[in-house]
Parts: C-alpha cells; sequence; structure tokens
C-alpha cells in the first residue's frame, strides 16, 4: 500500500465517523435518550454477568459452591 492509498483510507474512515455523528445528532432528544439508556443498560448487564461469573469462579476455588 502506497502513502497515498493509506492517507485515502484514513480519511475514508474518518469520514465514515463522521456520518454516523451526524446521523446520531439528527436524532431527536428522546431517540438519544434511548440509544443512551440502552448502552447504560447493556454495560450493567455485562458488568453483573462478569463479576457473577467471577465470584462463582472464586467459590468454586474455595470449595463454597457444589459443582454440577
Amino acid at each position: 500500500m502506497t502513502q497515498g492509498e493509506g492517507k485515502q483510507r484514513k480519511i475514508n474512515f474518518l469520514w465514515e465517523r463522521a456520518e454516523v455523528g451526524r446521523k446520531i445528532n439528527s436524532l431527536s432528544l428522546w431517540e438519544r435518550a434511548g440509544v443512551r439508556a440502552s448502552f447504560i443498560f447493556a454495560n450493567l448487564w455485562f458488568f453483573t454477568l462478569s463479576l457473577t461469573l467471577s465470584q462463582r469462579e472464586r467459590g468454586l476455588k474455595n470449595g463454597h459452591l457444589s459443582e454440577g
């Protein structure tokens, strides 16, 4: 890949990111709040899941929980 091709790919990438930003900004306030709420909910769900699994793993190592 030449230097010009690399520069063009970077420009295309930045342009696509700007397009996504414009689409999000064109949403209404309530739609944006819904998008944010869904991201927050997903993050909390994954955090809770990972915390539960790590506690269970720790319990199995210490012999507190029965396997099966």
